[in-house]
């Protein structure tokens, strides 16, 4: 008997601690079961801590287009003047019993909820704005204009109930390690895992 896997997709308003987050979760499951996180495409530049393929796959605005042009992704986007889109042939992992995690933007995380109706959908809220505001500022990486713009579009994100009303789960990340306990919880709970 093939083990079961599932898809979960997990968006956020930039900020908000999402890859951290999925970082512990993927901790936490990975003793029990084969969970990966889909590594997202961009044509953004590298920021100073990341390491290429593994935060992201780093290609240039014109590769991407390519790529778009070849149905390469599952979903991509056009966010604060990049583009981010998530390879398709990964979801081939899902039949073989590994289980993945893509972070998305809203719009993404709605397309693939649209076209994998199985998959697991979490949004993940800052506790405030405020406090969204300090961690943005804390990447230090930006200008003050890209906080704004991103801080702008987590406002409206934030807004858009309708959208949010279709994530089955909600979850607001005051405290790191609680919050990657909720998520392990809804991870354990869809792939019938034990609890402890």
């Amino acid at each position: 008997m093939e083990k079961k896997s599932n898809l979960f997709i997990i968006s956020a308003p930039s900020g908000a601690g999402k890859t951290t987050l999925v970082r512990g979760l993927i901790d936490v499951i990975e003793p029990y079961h084969p969970i990966e996180r889909v590594v997202t495409y961009t044509s953004r530049s590298m920021r100073s801590r990341e390491i290429p393929d593994t935060d992201y796959h780093f290609i240039s605005e014109d590769e991407f287009k390519q790529r778009i042009d070849q149905k390469f992704f599952i979903e991509w986007s056009n966010v604060y003047g990049a583009y981010y889109g998530s390879p398709r042939h990964e979801l081939a992992k899902l039949e073989h019993g590994t289980s993945l995690i893509m972070i998305l933007d809203v719009q993404g995380a709605l397309n693939v909820i649209q076209e994998h109706s199985s998959a697991v959908s979490i949004w993940i809220a800052p506790p405030d704005i405020e406090e969204l505001h300090k961690r943005l500022m804390r990447r230090g990486s930006e200008s003050e204009e890209q906080r704004k713009t991103r801080l702008a579009l987590a406002q409206k994100e934030l807004a858009d109930q309708e959208a949010l009303e279709r994530f089955q789960h909600k979850l607001v990340n005051i405290d790191y390690h609680k919050t990657v306990g909720q998520l392990a919880e809804i991870v354990k709970q869809a792939l019938q895992l034990p609890k402890k």
